[in-house]
């Protein structure tokens, strides 16, 4: 019998937003304060990235980058 692998924690988080995310970018604000807070890195999308003069990243990166992708 094999053993049970531990599961892996996540350390890095993608945010992926559509083009018109700066009608909702206070949600955006708010969800990169949390992620923060607990720790995780933060991946954007160009969108998001855009909007808080930070590098932003293709979305094809991102999910092959980050251990888990919030799409809003």
């Amino acid at each position: 019998m094999s053993k049970a692998q531990k599961p892996k924690r996540l350390k890095k988080v993608a945010i992926i937003t559509k083009r018109n995310i700066i009608a909702r970018k206070e949600v955006v604000f708010e969800l990169i304060d949390y992620l923060k807070k607990k720790k995780k890195e933060v991946l954007l999308d160009n969108n998001v990235a855009d909007l808080l003069n930070q590098p932003g990243h293709k979305k094809e990166r991102l999910l092959s980058d980050a251990d888990m992708a919030i799409v809003l």
